[in-house]
């Protein structure tokens, strides 16, 4: 039986049919998030793929309610990595993304995040992690751009 260090959970999230049409369907994240981990070694088992449908990435994880799910997979200590496809599919807003950060890594749990510009990343490293809190930042000054363009 795998210990807390290869085991690992998946986290999906689609929140309207746009994202599906345009390949970020809960099973395209699921086929990327299953051999994204086969392929580090972790041991993902289907039944620890949580996906949240039809759920917004600005509500804060631990308030959505399957990331409720996710936070009593961490405290339970089994696990020690998560896998999510992209960023946003998991964090929207910066503060959400260093704040949950910062927990996991208390927890003993690396996030990984499959597609970030072309190339993946994951906290286990301090450079992991300050590097995934400097992107957090950005895609939050981004979408603080675009609202100041269109108005």
């Amino acid at each position: 039986m795998a210990g807390k260090g290869d085991r690992a959970m998946g986290y999906i999230r689609v929140s309207t049919v746009r994202q599906v049409e345009e390949g970020n369907s809960i099973a395209s994240q699921t086929l990327a998030v299953m051999e994204y981990a086969k392929s580090k070694g972790l041991k993902l088992l289907s039944r620890d793929i949580i996906i949240d449908d039809g759920t917004s990435g600005g509500i804060p994880i631990w308030d959505r309610k399957n990331g409720k799910k996710i936070l009593k997979m961490v405290e339970s200590g089994k696990y020690g990595h998560i896998v999510v496809s992209k960023l946003d599919r998991m964090f929207r807003l910066t503060s959400d993304a260093i704040l949950s950060i910062d927990e996991l890594e208390e927890q003993g749990i690396a996030l990984h995040v499959i597609d970030l510009g072309g190339q993946s990343l994951d906290t286990s490293s301090a450079m992991g992690q300050f590097i995934m809190r400097f992107v957090a930042s950005i895609a939050e000054l981004e979408r603080g751009l675009i609202s100041e363009r269109t108005k």
